[in-house]
């Protein structure tokens, strides 16, 4: 069975009498009510802190780490880099355009970012982007004191 009919909407169907159209063809409407339904295209989960903070190690925290972090802008830690520096706010959750570090980077503010280094990869922005467009994620966070149970003690006492 074809849909491509001249009426969108209309599927060719056998009777008694021959060819007739007898409504939306099956096909079509499954297909959109399936569309309709489903989850938007599926895409990478936004990156979390990890992914953002090796970005600003590689790139940023040579100038806005430590005690004498510039504009006291602290990007080396998730804290740092939401709360903002002594001008105020650097990161918008949800709005990368209106987030002043983007503008930075994409030299649309001065001055650009890194200051005193080659401007961002297009790779680069794209995530930053998506992390500020995302709101921000803090993402997984591992503890270095984290340990985990050792089975093997647990079946000695045991016994």
């Amino acid at each position: 069975m074809t849909c491509a009919l001249p009426s969108a909407t209309a599927v060719p169907r056998m009777s008694r009498r021959g060819w007739r159209h007898i409504g939306p063809c099956p096909a079509v409407l499954t297909f959109f009510i399936a569309i309709a339904g489903s989850a938007p295209l599926a895409q990478e989960a936004p990156p979390g802190w990890p992914a953002i903070a090796a970005l600003f190690v590689e790139r940023c925290v040579m100038c806005h780490s430590g005690e004498h972090a510039a504009v006291e802008l602290h990007l080396d830690s998730y804290e740092g880099a939401t709360t903002g520096s002594k001008n105020g706010p650097v990161l918008i959750p949800g709005d990368a355009a209106s987030s002043e570090l983007m503008r930075r980077v994409l030299g649309e503010s001065q001055p650009r970012m890194p200051f005193l280094g080659y401007p961002l990869e297009a790779d680069e922005i794209a995530l930053l982007e998506y992390w500020i467009e995302a709101g921000l994620p803090e993402g997984e966070t591992v503890s270095a004191t984290k340990t985990l149970p050792a089975p093997a003690l647990a079946e000695e006492s045991n016994k």
